[in-house]
C-alpha cells in the first residue's frame, strides 16, 4: 500500500508541475513563465499539524535545492 501511495503522490504532484510549467501568464505585456517546487509526504499516525507540514516543507526545500520544477516525496 505505502508503495502505491507513493506512487500516487508522485503521479499527482508531477502532474502540477508540467501543468504549471507549461501555462503562461499574460502579464502586461509580457508573458511570464513559472515552475513549482512540491514536497509530498502522508499523514502518519504520529504527527501533529506542525510536524506533518515541517516535513513537505523540508521536501519542498529539497526540490528547490535539486534544481527546482521537481517533486520530492518522503
Amino acid at each position: 500500500v505505502a508503495g502505491a501511495l507513493r506512487y500516487l503522490r508522485i503521479a499527482i504532484a508531477d502532474k502540477l508541475c508540467r501543468l504549471v510549467e507549461t501555462s503562461r501568464l499574460d502579464w502586461d505585456e509580457a508573458a511570464l513563465s513559472v515552475t513549482v517546487s512540491v514536497g509530498a509526504t502522508l499523514l502518519l499516525p504520529e504527527d501533529d499539524p506542525q510536524t506533518w507540514v515541517h516535513r513537505a516543507d523540508q521536501l519542498m526545500y529539497q526540490s528547490k535545492r535539486a534544481g527546482g520544477n521537481r517533486v520530492s516525496v518522503g
